[in-house]
């Protein structure tokens, strides 16, 4: 692993400040610079052990191009390349050096609070995937990060318990659904924990209670109505195997021949809802 250090150009009058940013590992660096001469900010990416198909991805890039006169990448530094420099490289992980946050001054502050918010995405979406969190989880746990973050007037890395709570107020003056208020205490909780290390940040921040609603149970005919007037074999039989087994869809249509026990009149569900097997009846 190599350790995290800056980059500067002494010799190059245009450049006014240089901030090393690269992979784990020195797969290759990115150096973000700004120009003085035309106040334009940019990222230069350095390979080391390149290979062609980090080459392709740069190029995929609006606006990048290679200048050999450094053997760097220069890739315009804006929301859409931000966007896909980390769509393009997700599976690695990307670190940035402390005197980034000195030069906070010199860059438009929406497009740093931009960068640092799909920075730290990126490094929550890979520990999520580490975890062994569900793509579904993954993808409702970074939104909700995400939609907290923009909101935010802070730079994500220094949002304090006080504007959690603010946000999550919002979110019950909205009327959210009680269920869509504790994912988002958890996402937020998580997040902290993992990627900003303040272990302690949300944990005296309270639940809403859930809604305890009873269920709404169709009548035997009105089962039998809706059951035939279904055309198709195989989604009556997918409805009908719902209905009668208690399955979720994501289930049935994962149901194979040699799931079902017709002796025992049982069904092996795999990986159901949190990756768990289990056995449901069949009638």
């Amino acid at each position: 692993m190599y350790k995290l250090r800056d980059i500067s150009f002494q010799n190059s009058p245009s450049v006014l400040h240089s901030i090393g940013i690269f992979l784990e590992g020195g797969k290759y660096y990115m150096v973000l610079s700004y120009l003085n001469k035309e106040d334009i900010s940019r990222i230069e990416i350095r390979f080391r052990n390149c290979n062609p198909e980090d080459g392709n991805k740069i190029k995929e890039i609006k606006g990048g191009y290679w200048f050999p006169g450094r053997n760097v990448w220069i890739i315009p530094f804006n929301k859409n390349n931000i966007s896909q420099l980390f769509d393009e490289f997700e599976n690695d992980q990307i670190k940035i050096s402390k005197s980034f946050l000195q030069l906070r001054s010199n860059i438009d502050f929406a497009l740093l609070k931009y960068f640092f918010i799909q920075l730290h995405l990126h490094k929550y979406r890979r520990e999520l995937k580490l975890q062994g969190y569900s793509s579904k989880t993954i993808k409702a746990y970074v939104n909700h990060i995400n939609r907290f973050a923009i909101v935010s007037s802070k730079l994500i890395m220094y949002i304090e318990e006080d504007e959690i709570k603010n946000y999550l107020l919002q979110l019950i003056d909205q009327e959210l659904s009680a269920s869509y208020v504790n994912q988002s205490i958890s996402s937020i909780k998580l997040f902290f924990e993992i990627i900003l290390n303040k272990n302690g940040i949300s944990i005296a921040i309270p639940r809403p209670k859930k809604i305890k609603r009873l269920p709404k149970v169709l009548s035997r005919k009105e089962v039998k109505r809706i059951i035939n007037s279904i055309i198709n074999l195989k989604h009556k039989a997918l409805i009908c195997t719902i209905y009668s087994s208690g399955l979720r869809v994501s289930e049935v249509v994962r149901l194979k021949k040699k799931d079902i026990d017709g002796d025992r009149k049982m069904m092996f569900i795999r990986k159901a809802k949190g990756k768990k097997d289990r056995y449901s009846i069949l009638s």
